[in-house]
């Protein structure tokens, strides 16, 4: 499983409309394969706060991309945002 962030247009299985920036438990690539989720975006990994689609102040994004178990847990689908 992989955390996505929604985008306008996104829809529930049943078709009601998912608010852009919602995060989402979403199978590997299921957005390149799924209508319904067409765009989403993988959520970010912040420094002592795991993953999220939140924007948060007071963190700055590294070139690096992780895991789920954070960094020193391998490569992953997730932009590494550090506390500033």
């Amino acid at each position: 499983r992989t955390g996505y962030c929604s985008v306008a247009g996104n829809t529930t299985p049943a078709g009601t409309a998912i608010v852009p920036g919602k995060f989402l438990d979403l199978a590997e690539d299921q957005p390149a394969t799924d209508s319904h989720y067409k765009g989403a975006l993988v959520a970010s990994f912040y420094q002592g706060r795991g993953i999220t689609c939140d924007v948060l102040p007071g963190y700055t994004k590294t070139a690096e991309l992780i895991g789920s178990g954070g960094p020193g847990g391998g490569p992953g689908p997730y932009a590494y945002w550090k506390k500033a």
